[in-house]
């Protein structure tokens, strides 16, 4: 695979940078996703945690 890319670089520089371009956003919009997905996850928690105190009251109990 290397040398595939190493060959396209040689004789299609710009679909070659295309090519790098898109896999690089690919990879960018993943780690968004799966970050996004636990920033919601957190949030559920949180909320978990927010609603059990506030129906123990705010001694504890």
């Amino acid at each position: 695979m290397a040398e595939d890319a190493k060959l396209l670089r040689e004789n299609n520089p710009e679909l070659a940078k295309d090519l790098h371009e898109a896999v690089c956003r690919q990879e960018f919009d993943e780690r968004a996703d799966n970050l996004e997905a636990e920033l919601e996850e957190v949030k559920r928690r949180l909320e978990e945690i927010e609603t059990g105190s506030d129906s123990e009251g705010r001694d504890g109990t």
